[in-house]
């Protein structure tokens, strides 16, 4: 997926506009290529150079709980996690389906749940580029206008052109799920095993299992690890944000495959309908 940025000769951005035809479109390569990305700890750098401490904190477990200003089109809060502020605010999934209806958008090709997603690996997105190069993108990138175009630019590409990303391929049992993917770790589950019966209280309260959430950037999966995945995890060395190369997976559950949009299909939860397995 492409990514658009000022260009250099464009300015006129402090008010967190839309990205239009002044904007050239870049790959993350090419942009990567020409200008050098924070390391960890640059927090402070981050907010010096215009990033909000509130896009320093967007996790994709939270994304959909940004909030923006609708004045200036920048994040606000988080929803829930304090009293909302006075000014007025965008971020709804009403108000999504409403701009994309305005927009003339098909509102019976998309839903609730597919506006949730995207918005969810939207802002994650839109948030880790601003945080990575904060001089170049510092309070300009993560933006309510900004959202809302690509949100545009999924429907077209994937509801209007009917062109699925991989993920959803996979889950649709449409391609196997053993061709090589290039997939992000977006979250990191732990769920308690119970203990087995006649098993020894004092030995412990069950083992620990540890799955990966995997996403495309467009729907996500979850997967289960064999021990030496598992240990690089436990070691630090696989973290949310990791990119993983995955060759010869093999997804189980359902036999006639899922859509990523079912009512039933969460990946955070340990009843997920299918998963995939990597080792």
């Amino acid at each position: 997926e492409t990514n658009e940025v000022p260009a250099k000769q464009n300015k006129s951005v402090g008010d967190g506009a839309s990205f239009s035809p002044k904007y050239r479109r870049v790959t993350l390569s090419q942009f990567a290529a020409n200008h050098h990305a924070t390391g960890v700890g640059g927090w402070a750098k981050c907010v010096a150079v215009g990033v909000k401490d509130v896009t320093m904190r967007v996790m994709s477990t939270n994304a959909t709980k940004l909030r923006f200003s609708k004045n200036d089109h920048l994040p606000l809060f988080f929803l829930g996690q304090r009293a909302p502020p006075k000014c007025s605010h965008v971020g709804k999934t009403t108000d999504l389906s409403e701009w994309l209806s305005g927009q003339g958008c098909d509102s019976t090709l998309f839903t609730a749940k597919w506006i949730q997603n995207h918005f969810r690996w939207i802002v994650w997105k839109l948030a880790a580029m601003e945080c990575r190069f904060p001089e170049q993108l510092g309070g300009r990138y993560l933006t309510y206008r900004h959202v809302l175009s690509q949100m545009k630019g999924r429907y077209e590409k994937e509801l209007r052109g009917a062109k699925r990303p991989a993920v959803r391929k996979v889950l649709n049992r449409d391609v196997s799920a053993g061709m090589p993917m290039i997939l992000c770790v977006s979250q990191i589950l732990r769920f308690k095993s119970k203990m087995p019966k006649g098993g020894d209280q004092r030995e412990g309260k069950g083992s620990l299992e540890i799955r990966l959430e995997l996403t495309d950037g467009w729907y996500a999966l979850s997967s289960i690890l064999d021990s030496s995945l598992t240990l690089l995890v436990e070691q630090g060395k696989i973290q949310a944000g990791s990119k993983l190369m995955i060759c010869n997976a093999q997804l189980v559950g359902s036999d006639d495959g899922v859509d990523p949009l079912d009512d039933d299909y969460y990946t955070d939860r340990r009843t997920c309908p299918v998963v995939i397995i990597i080792q």
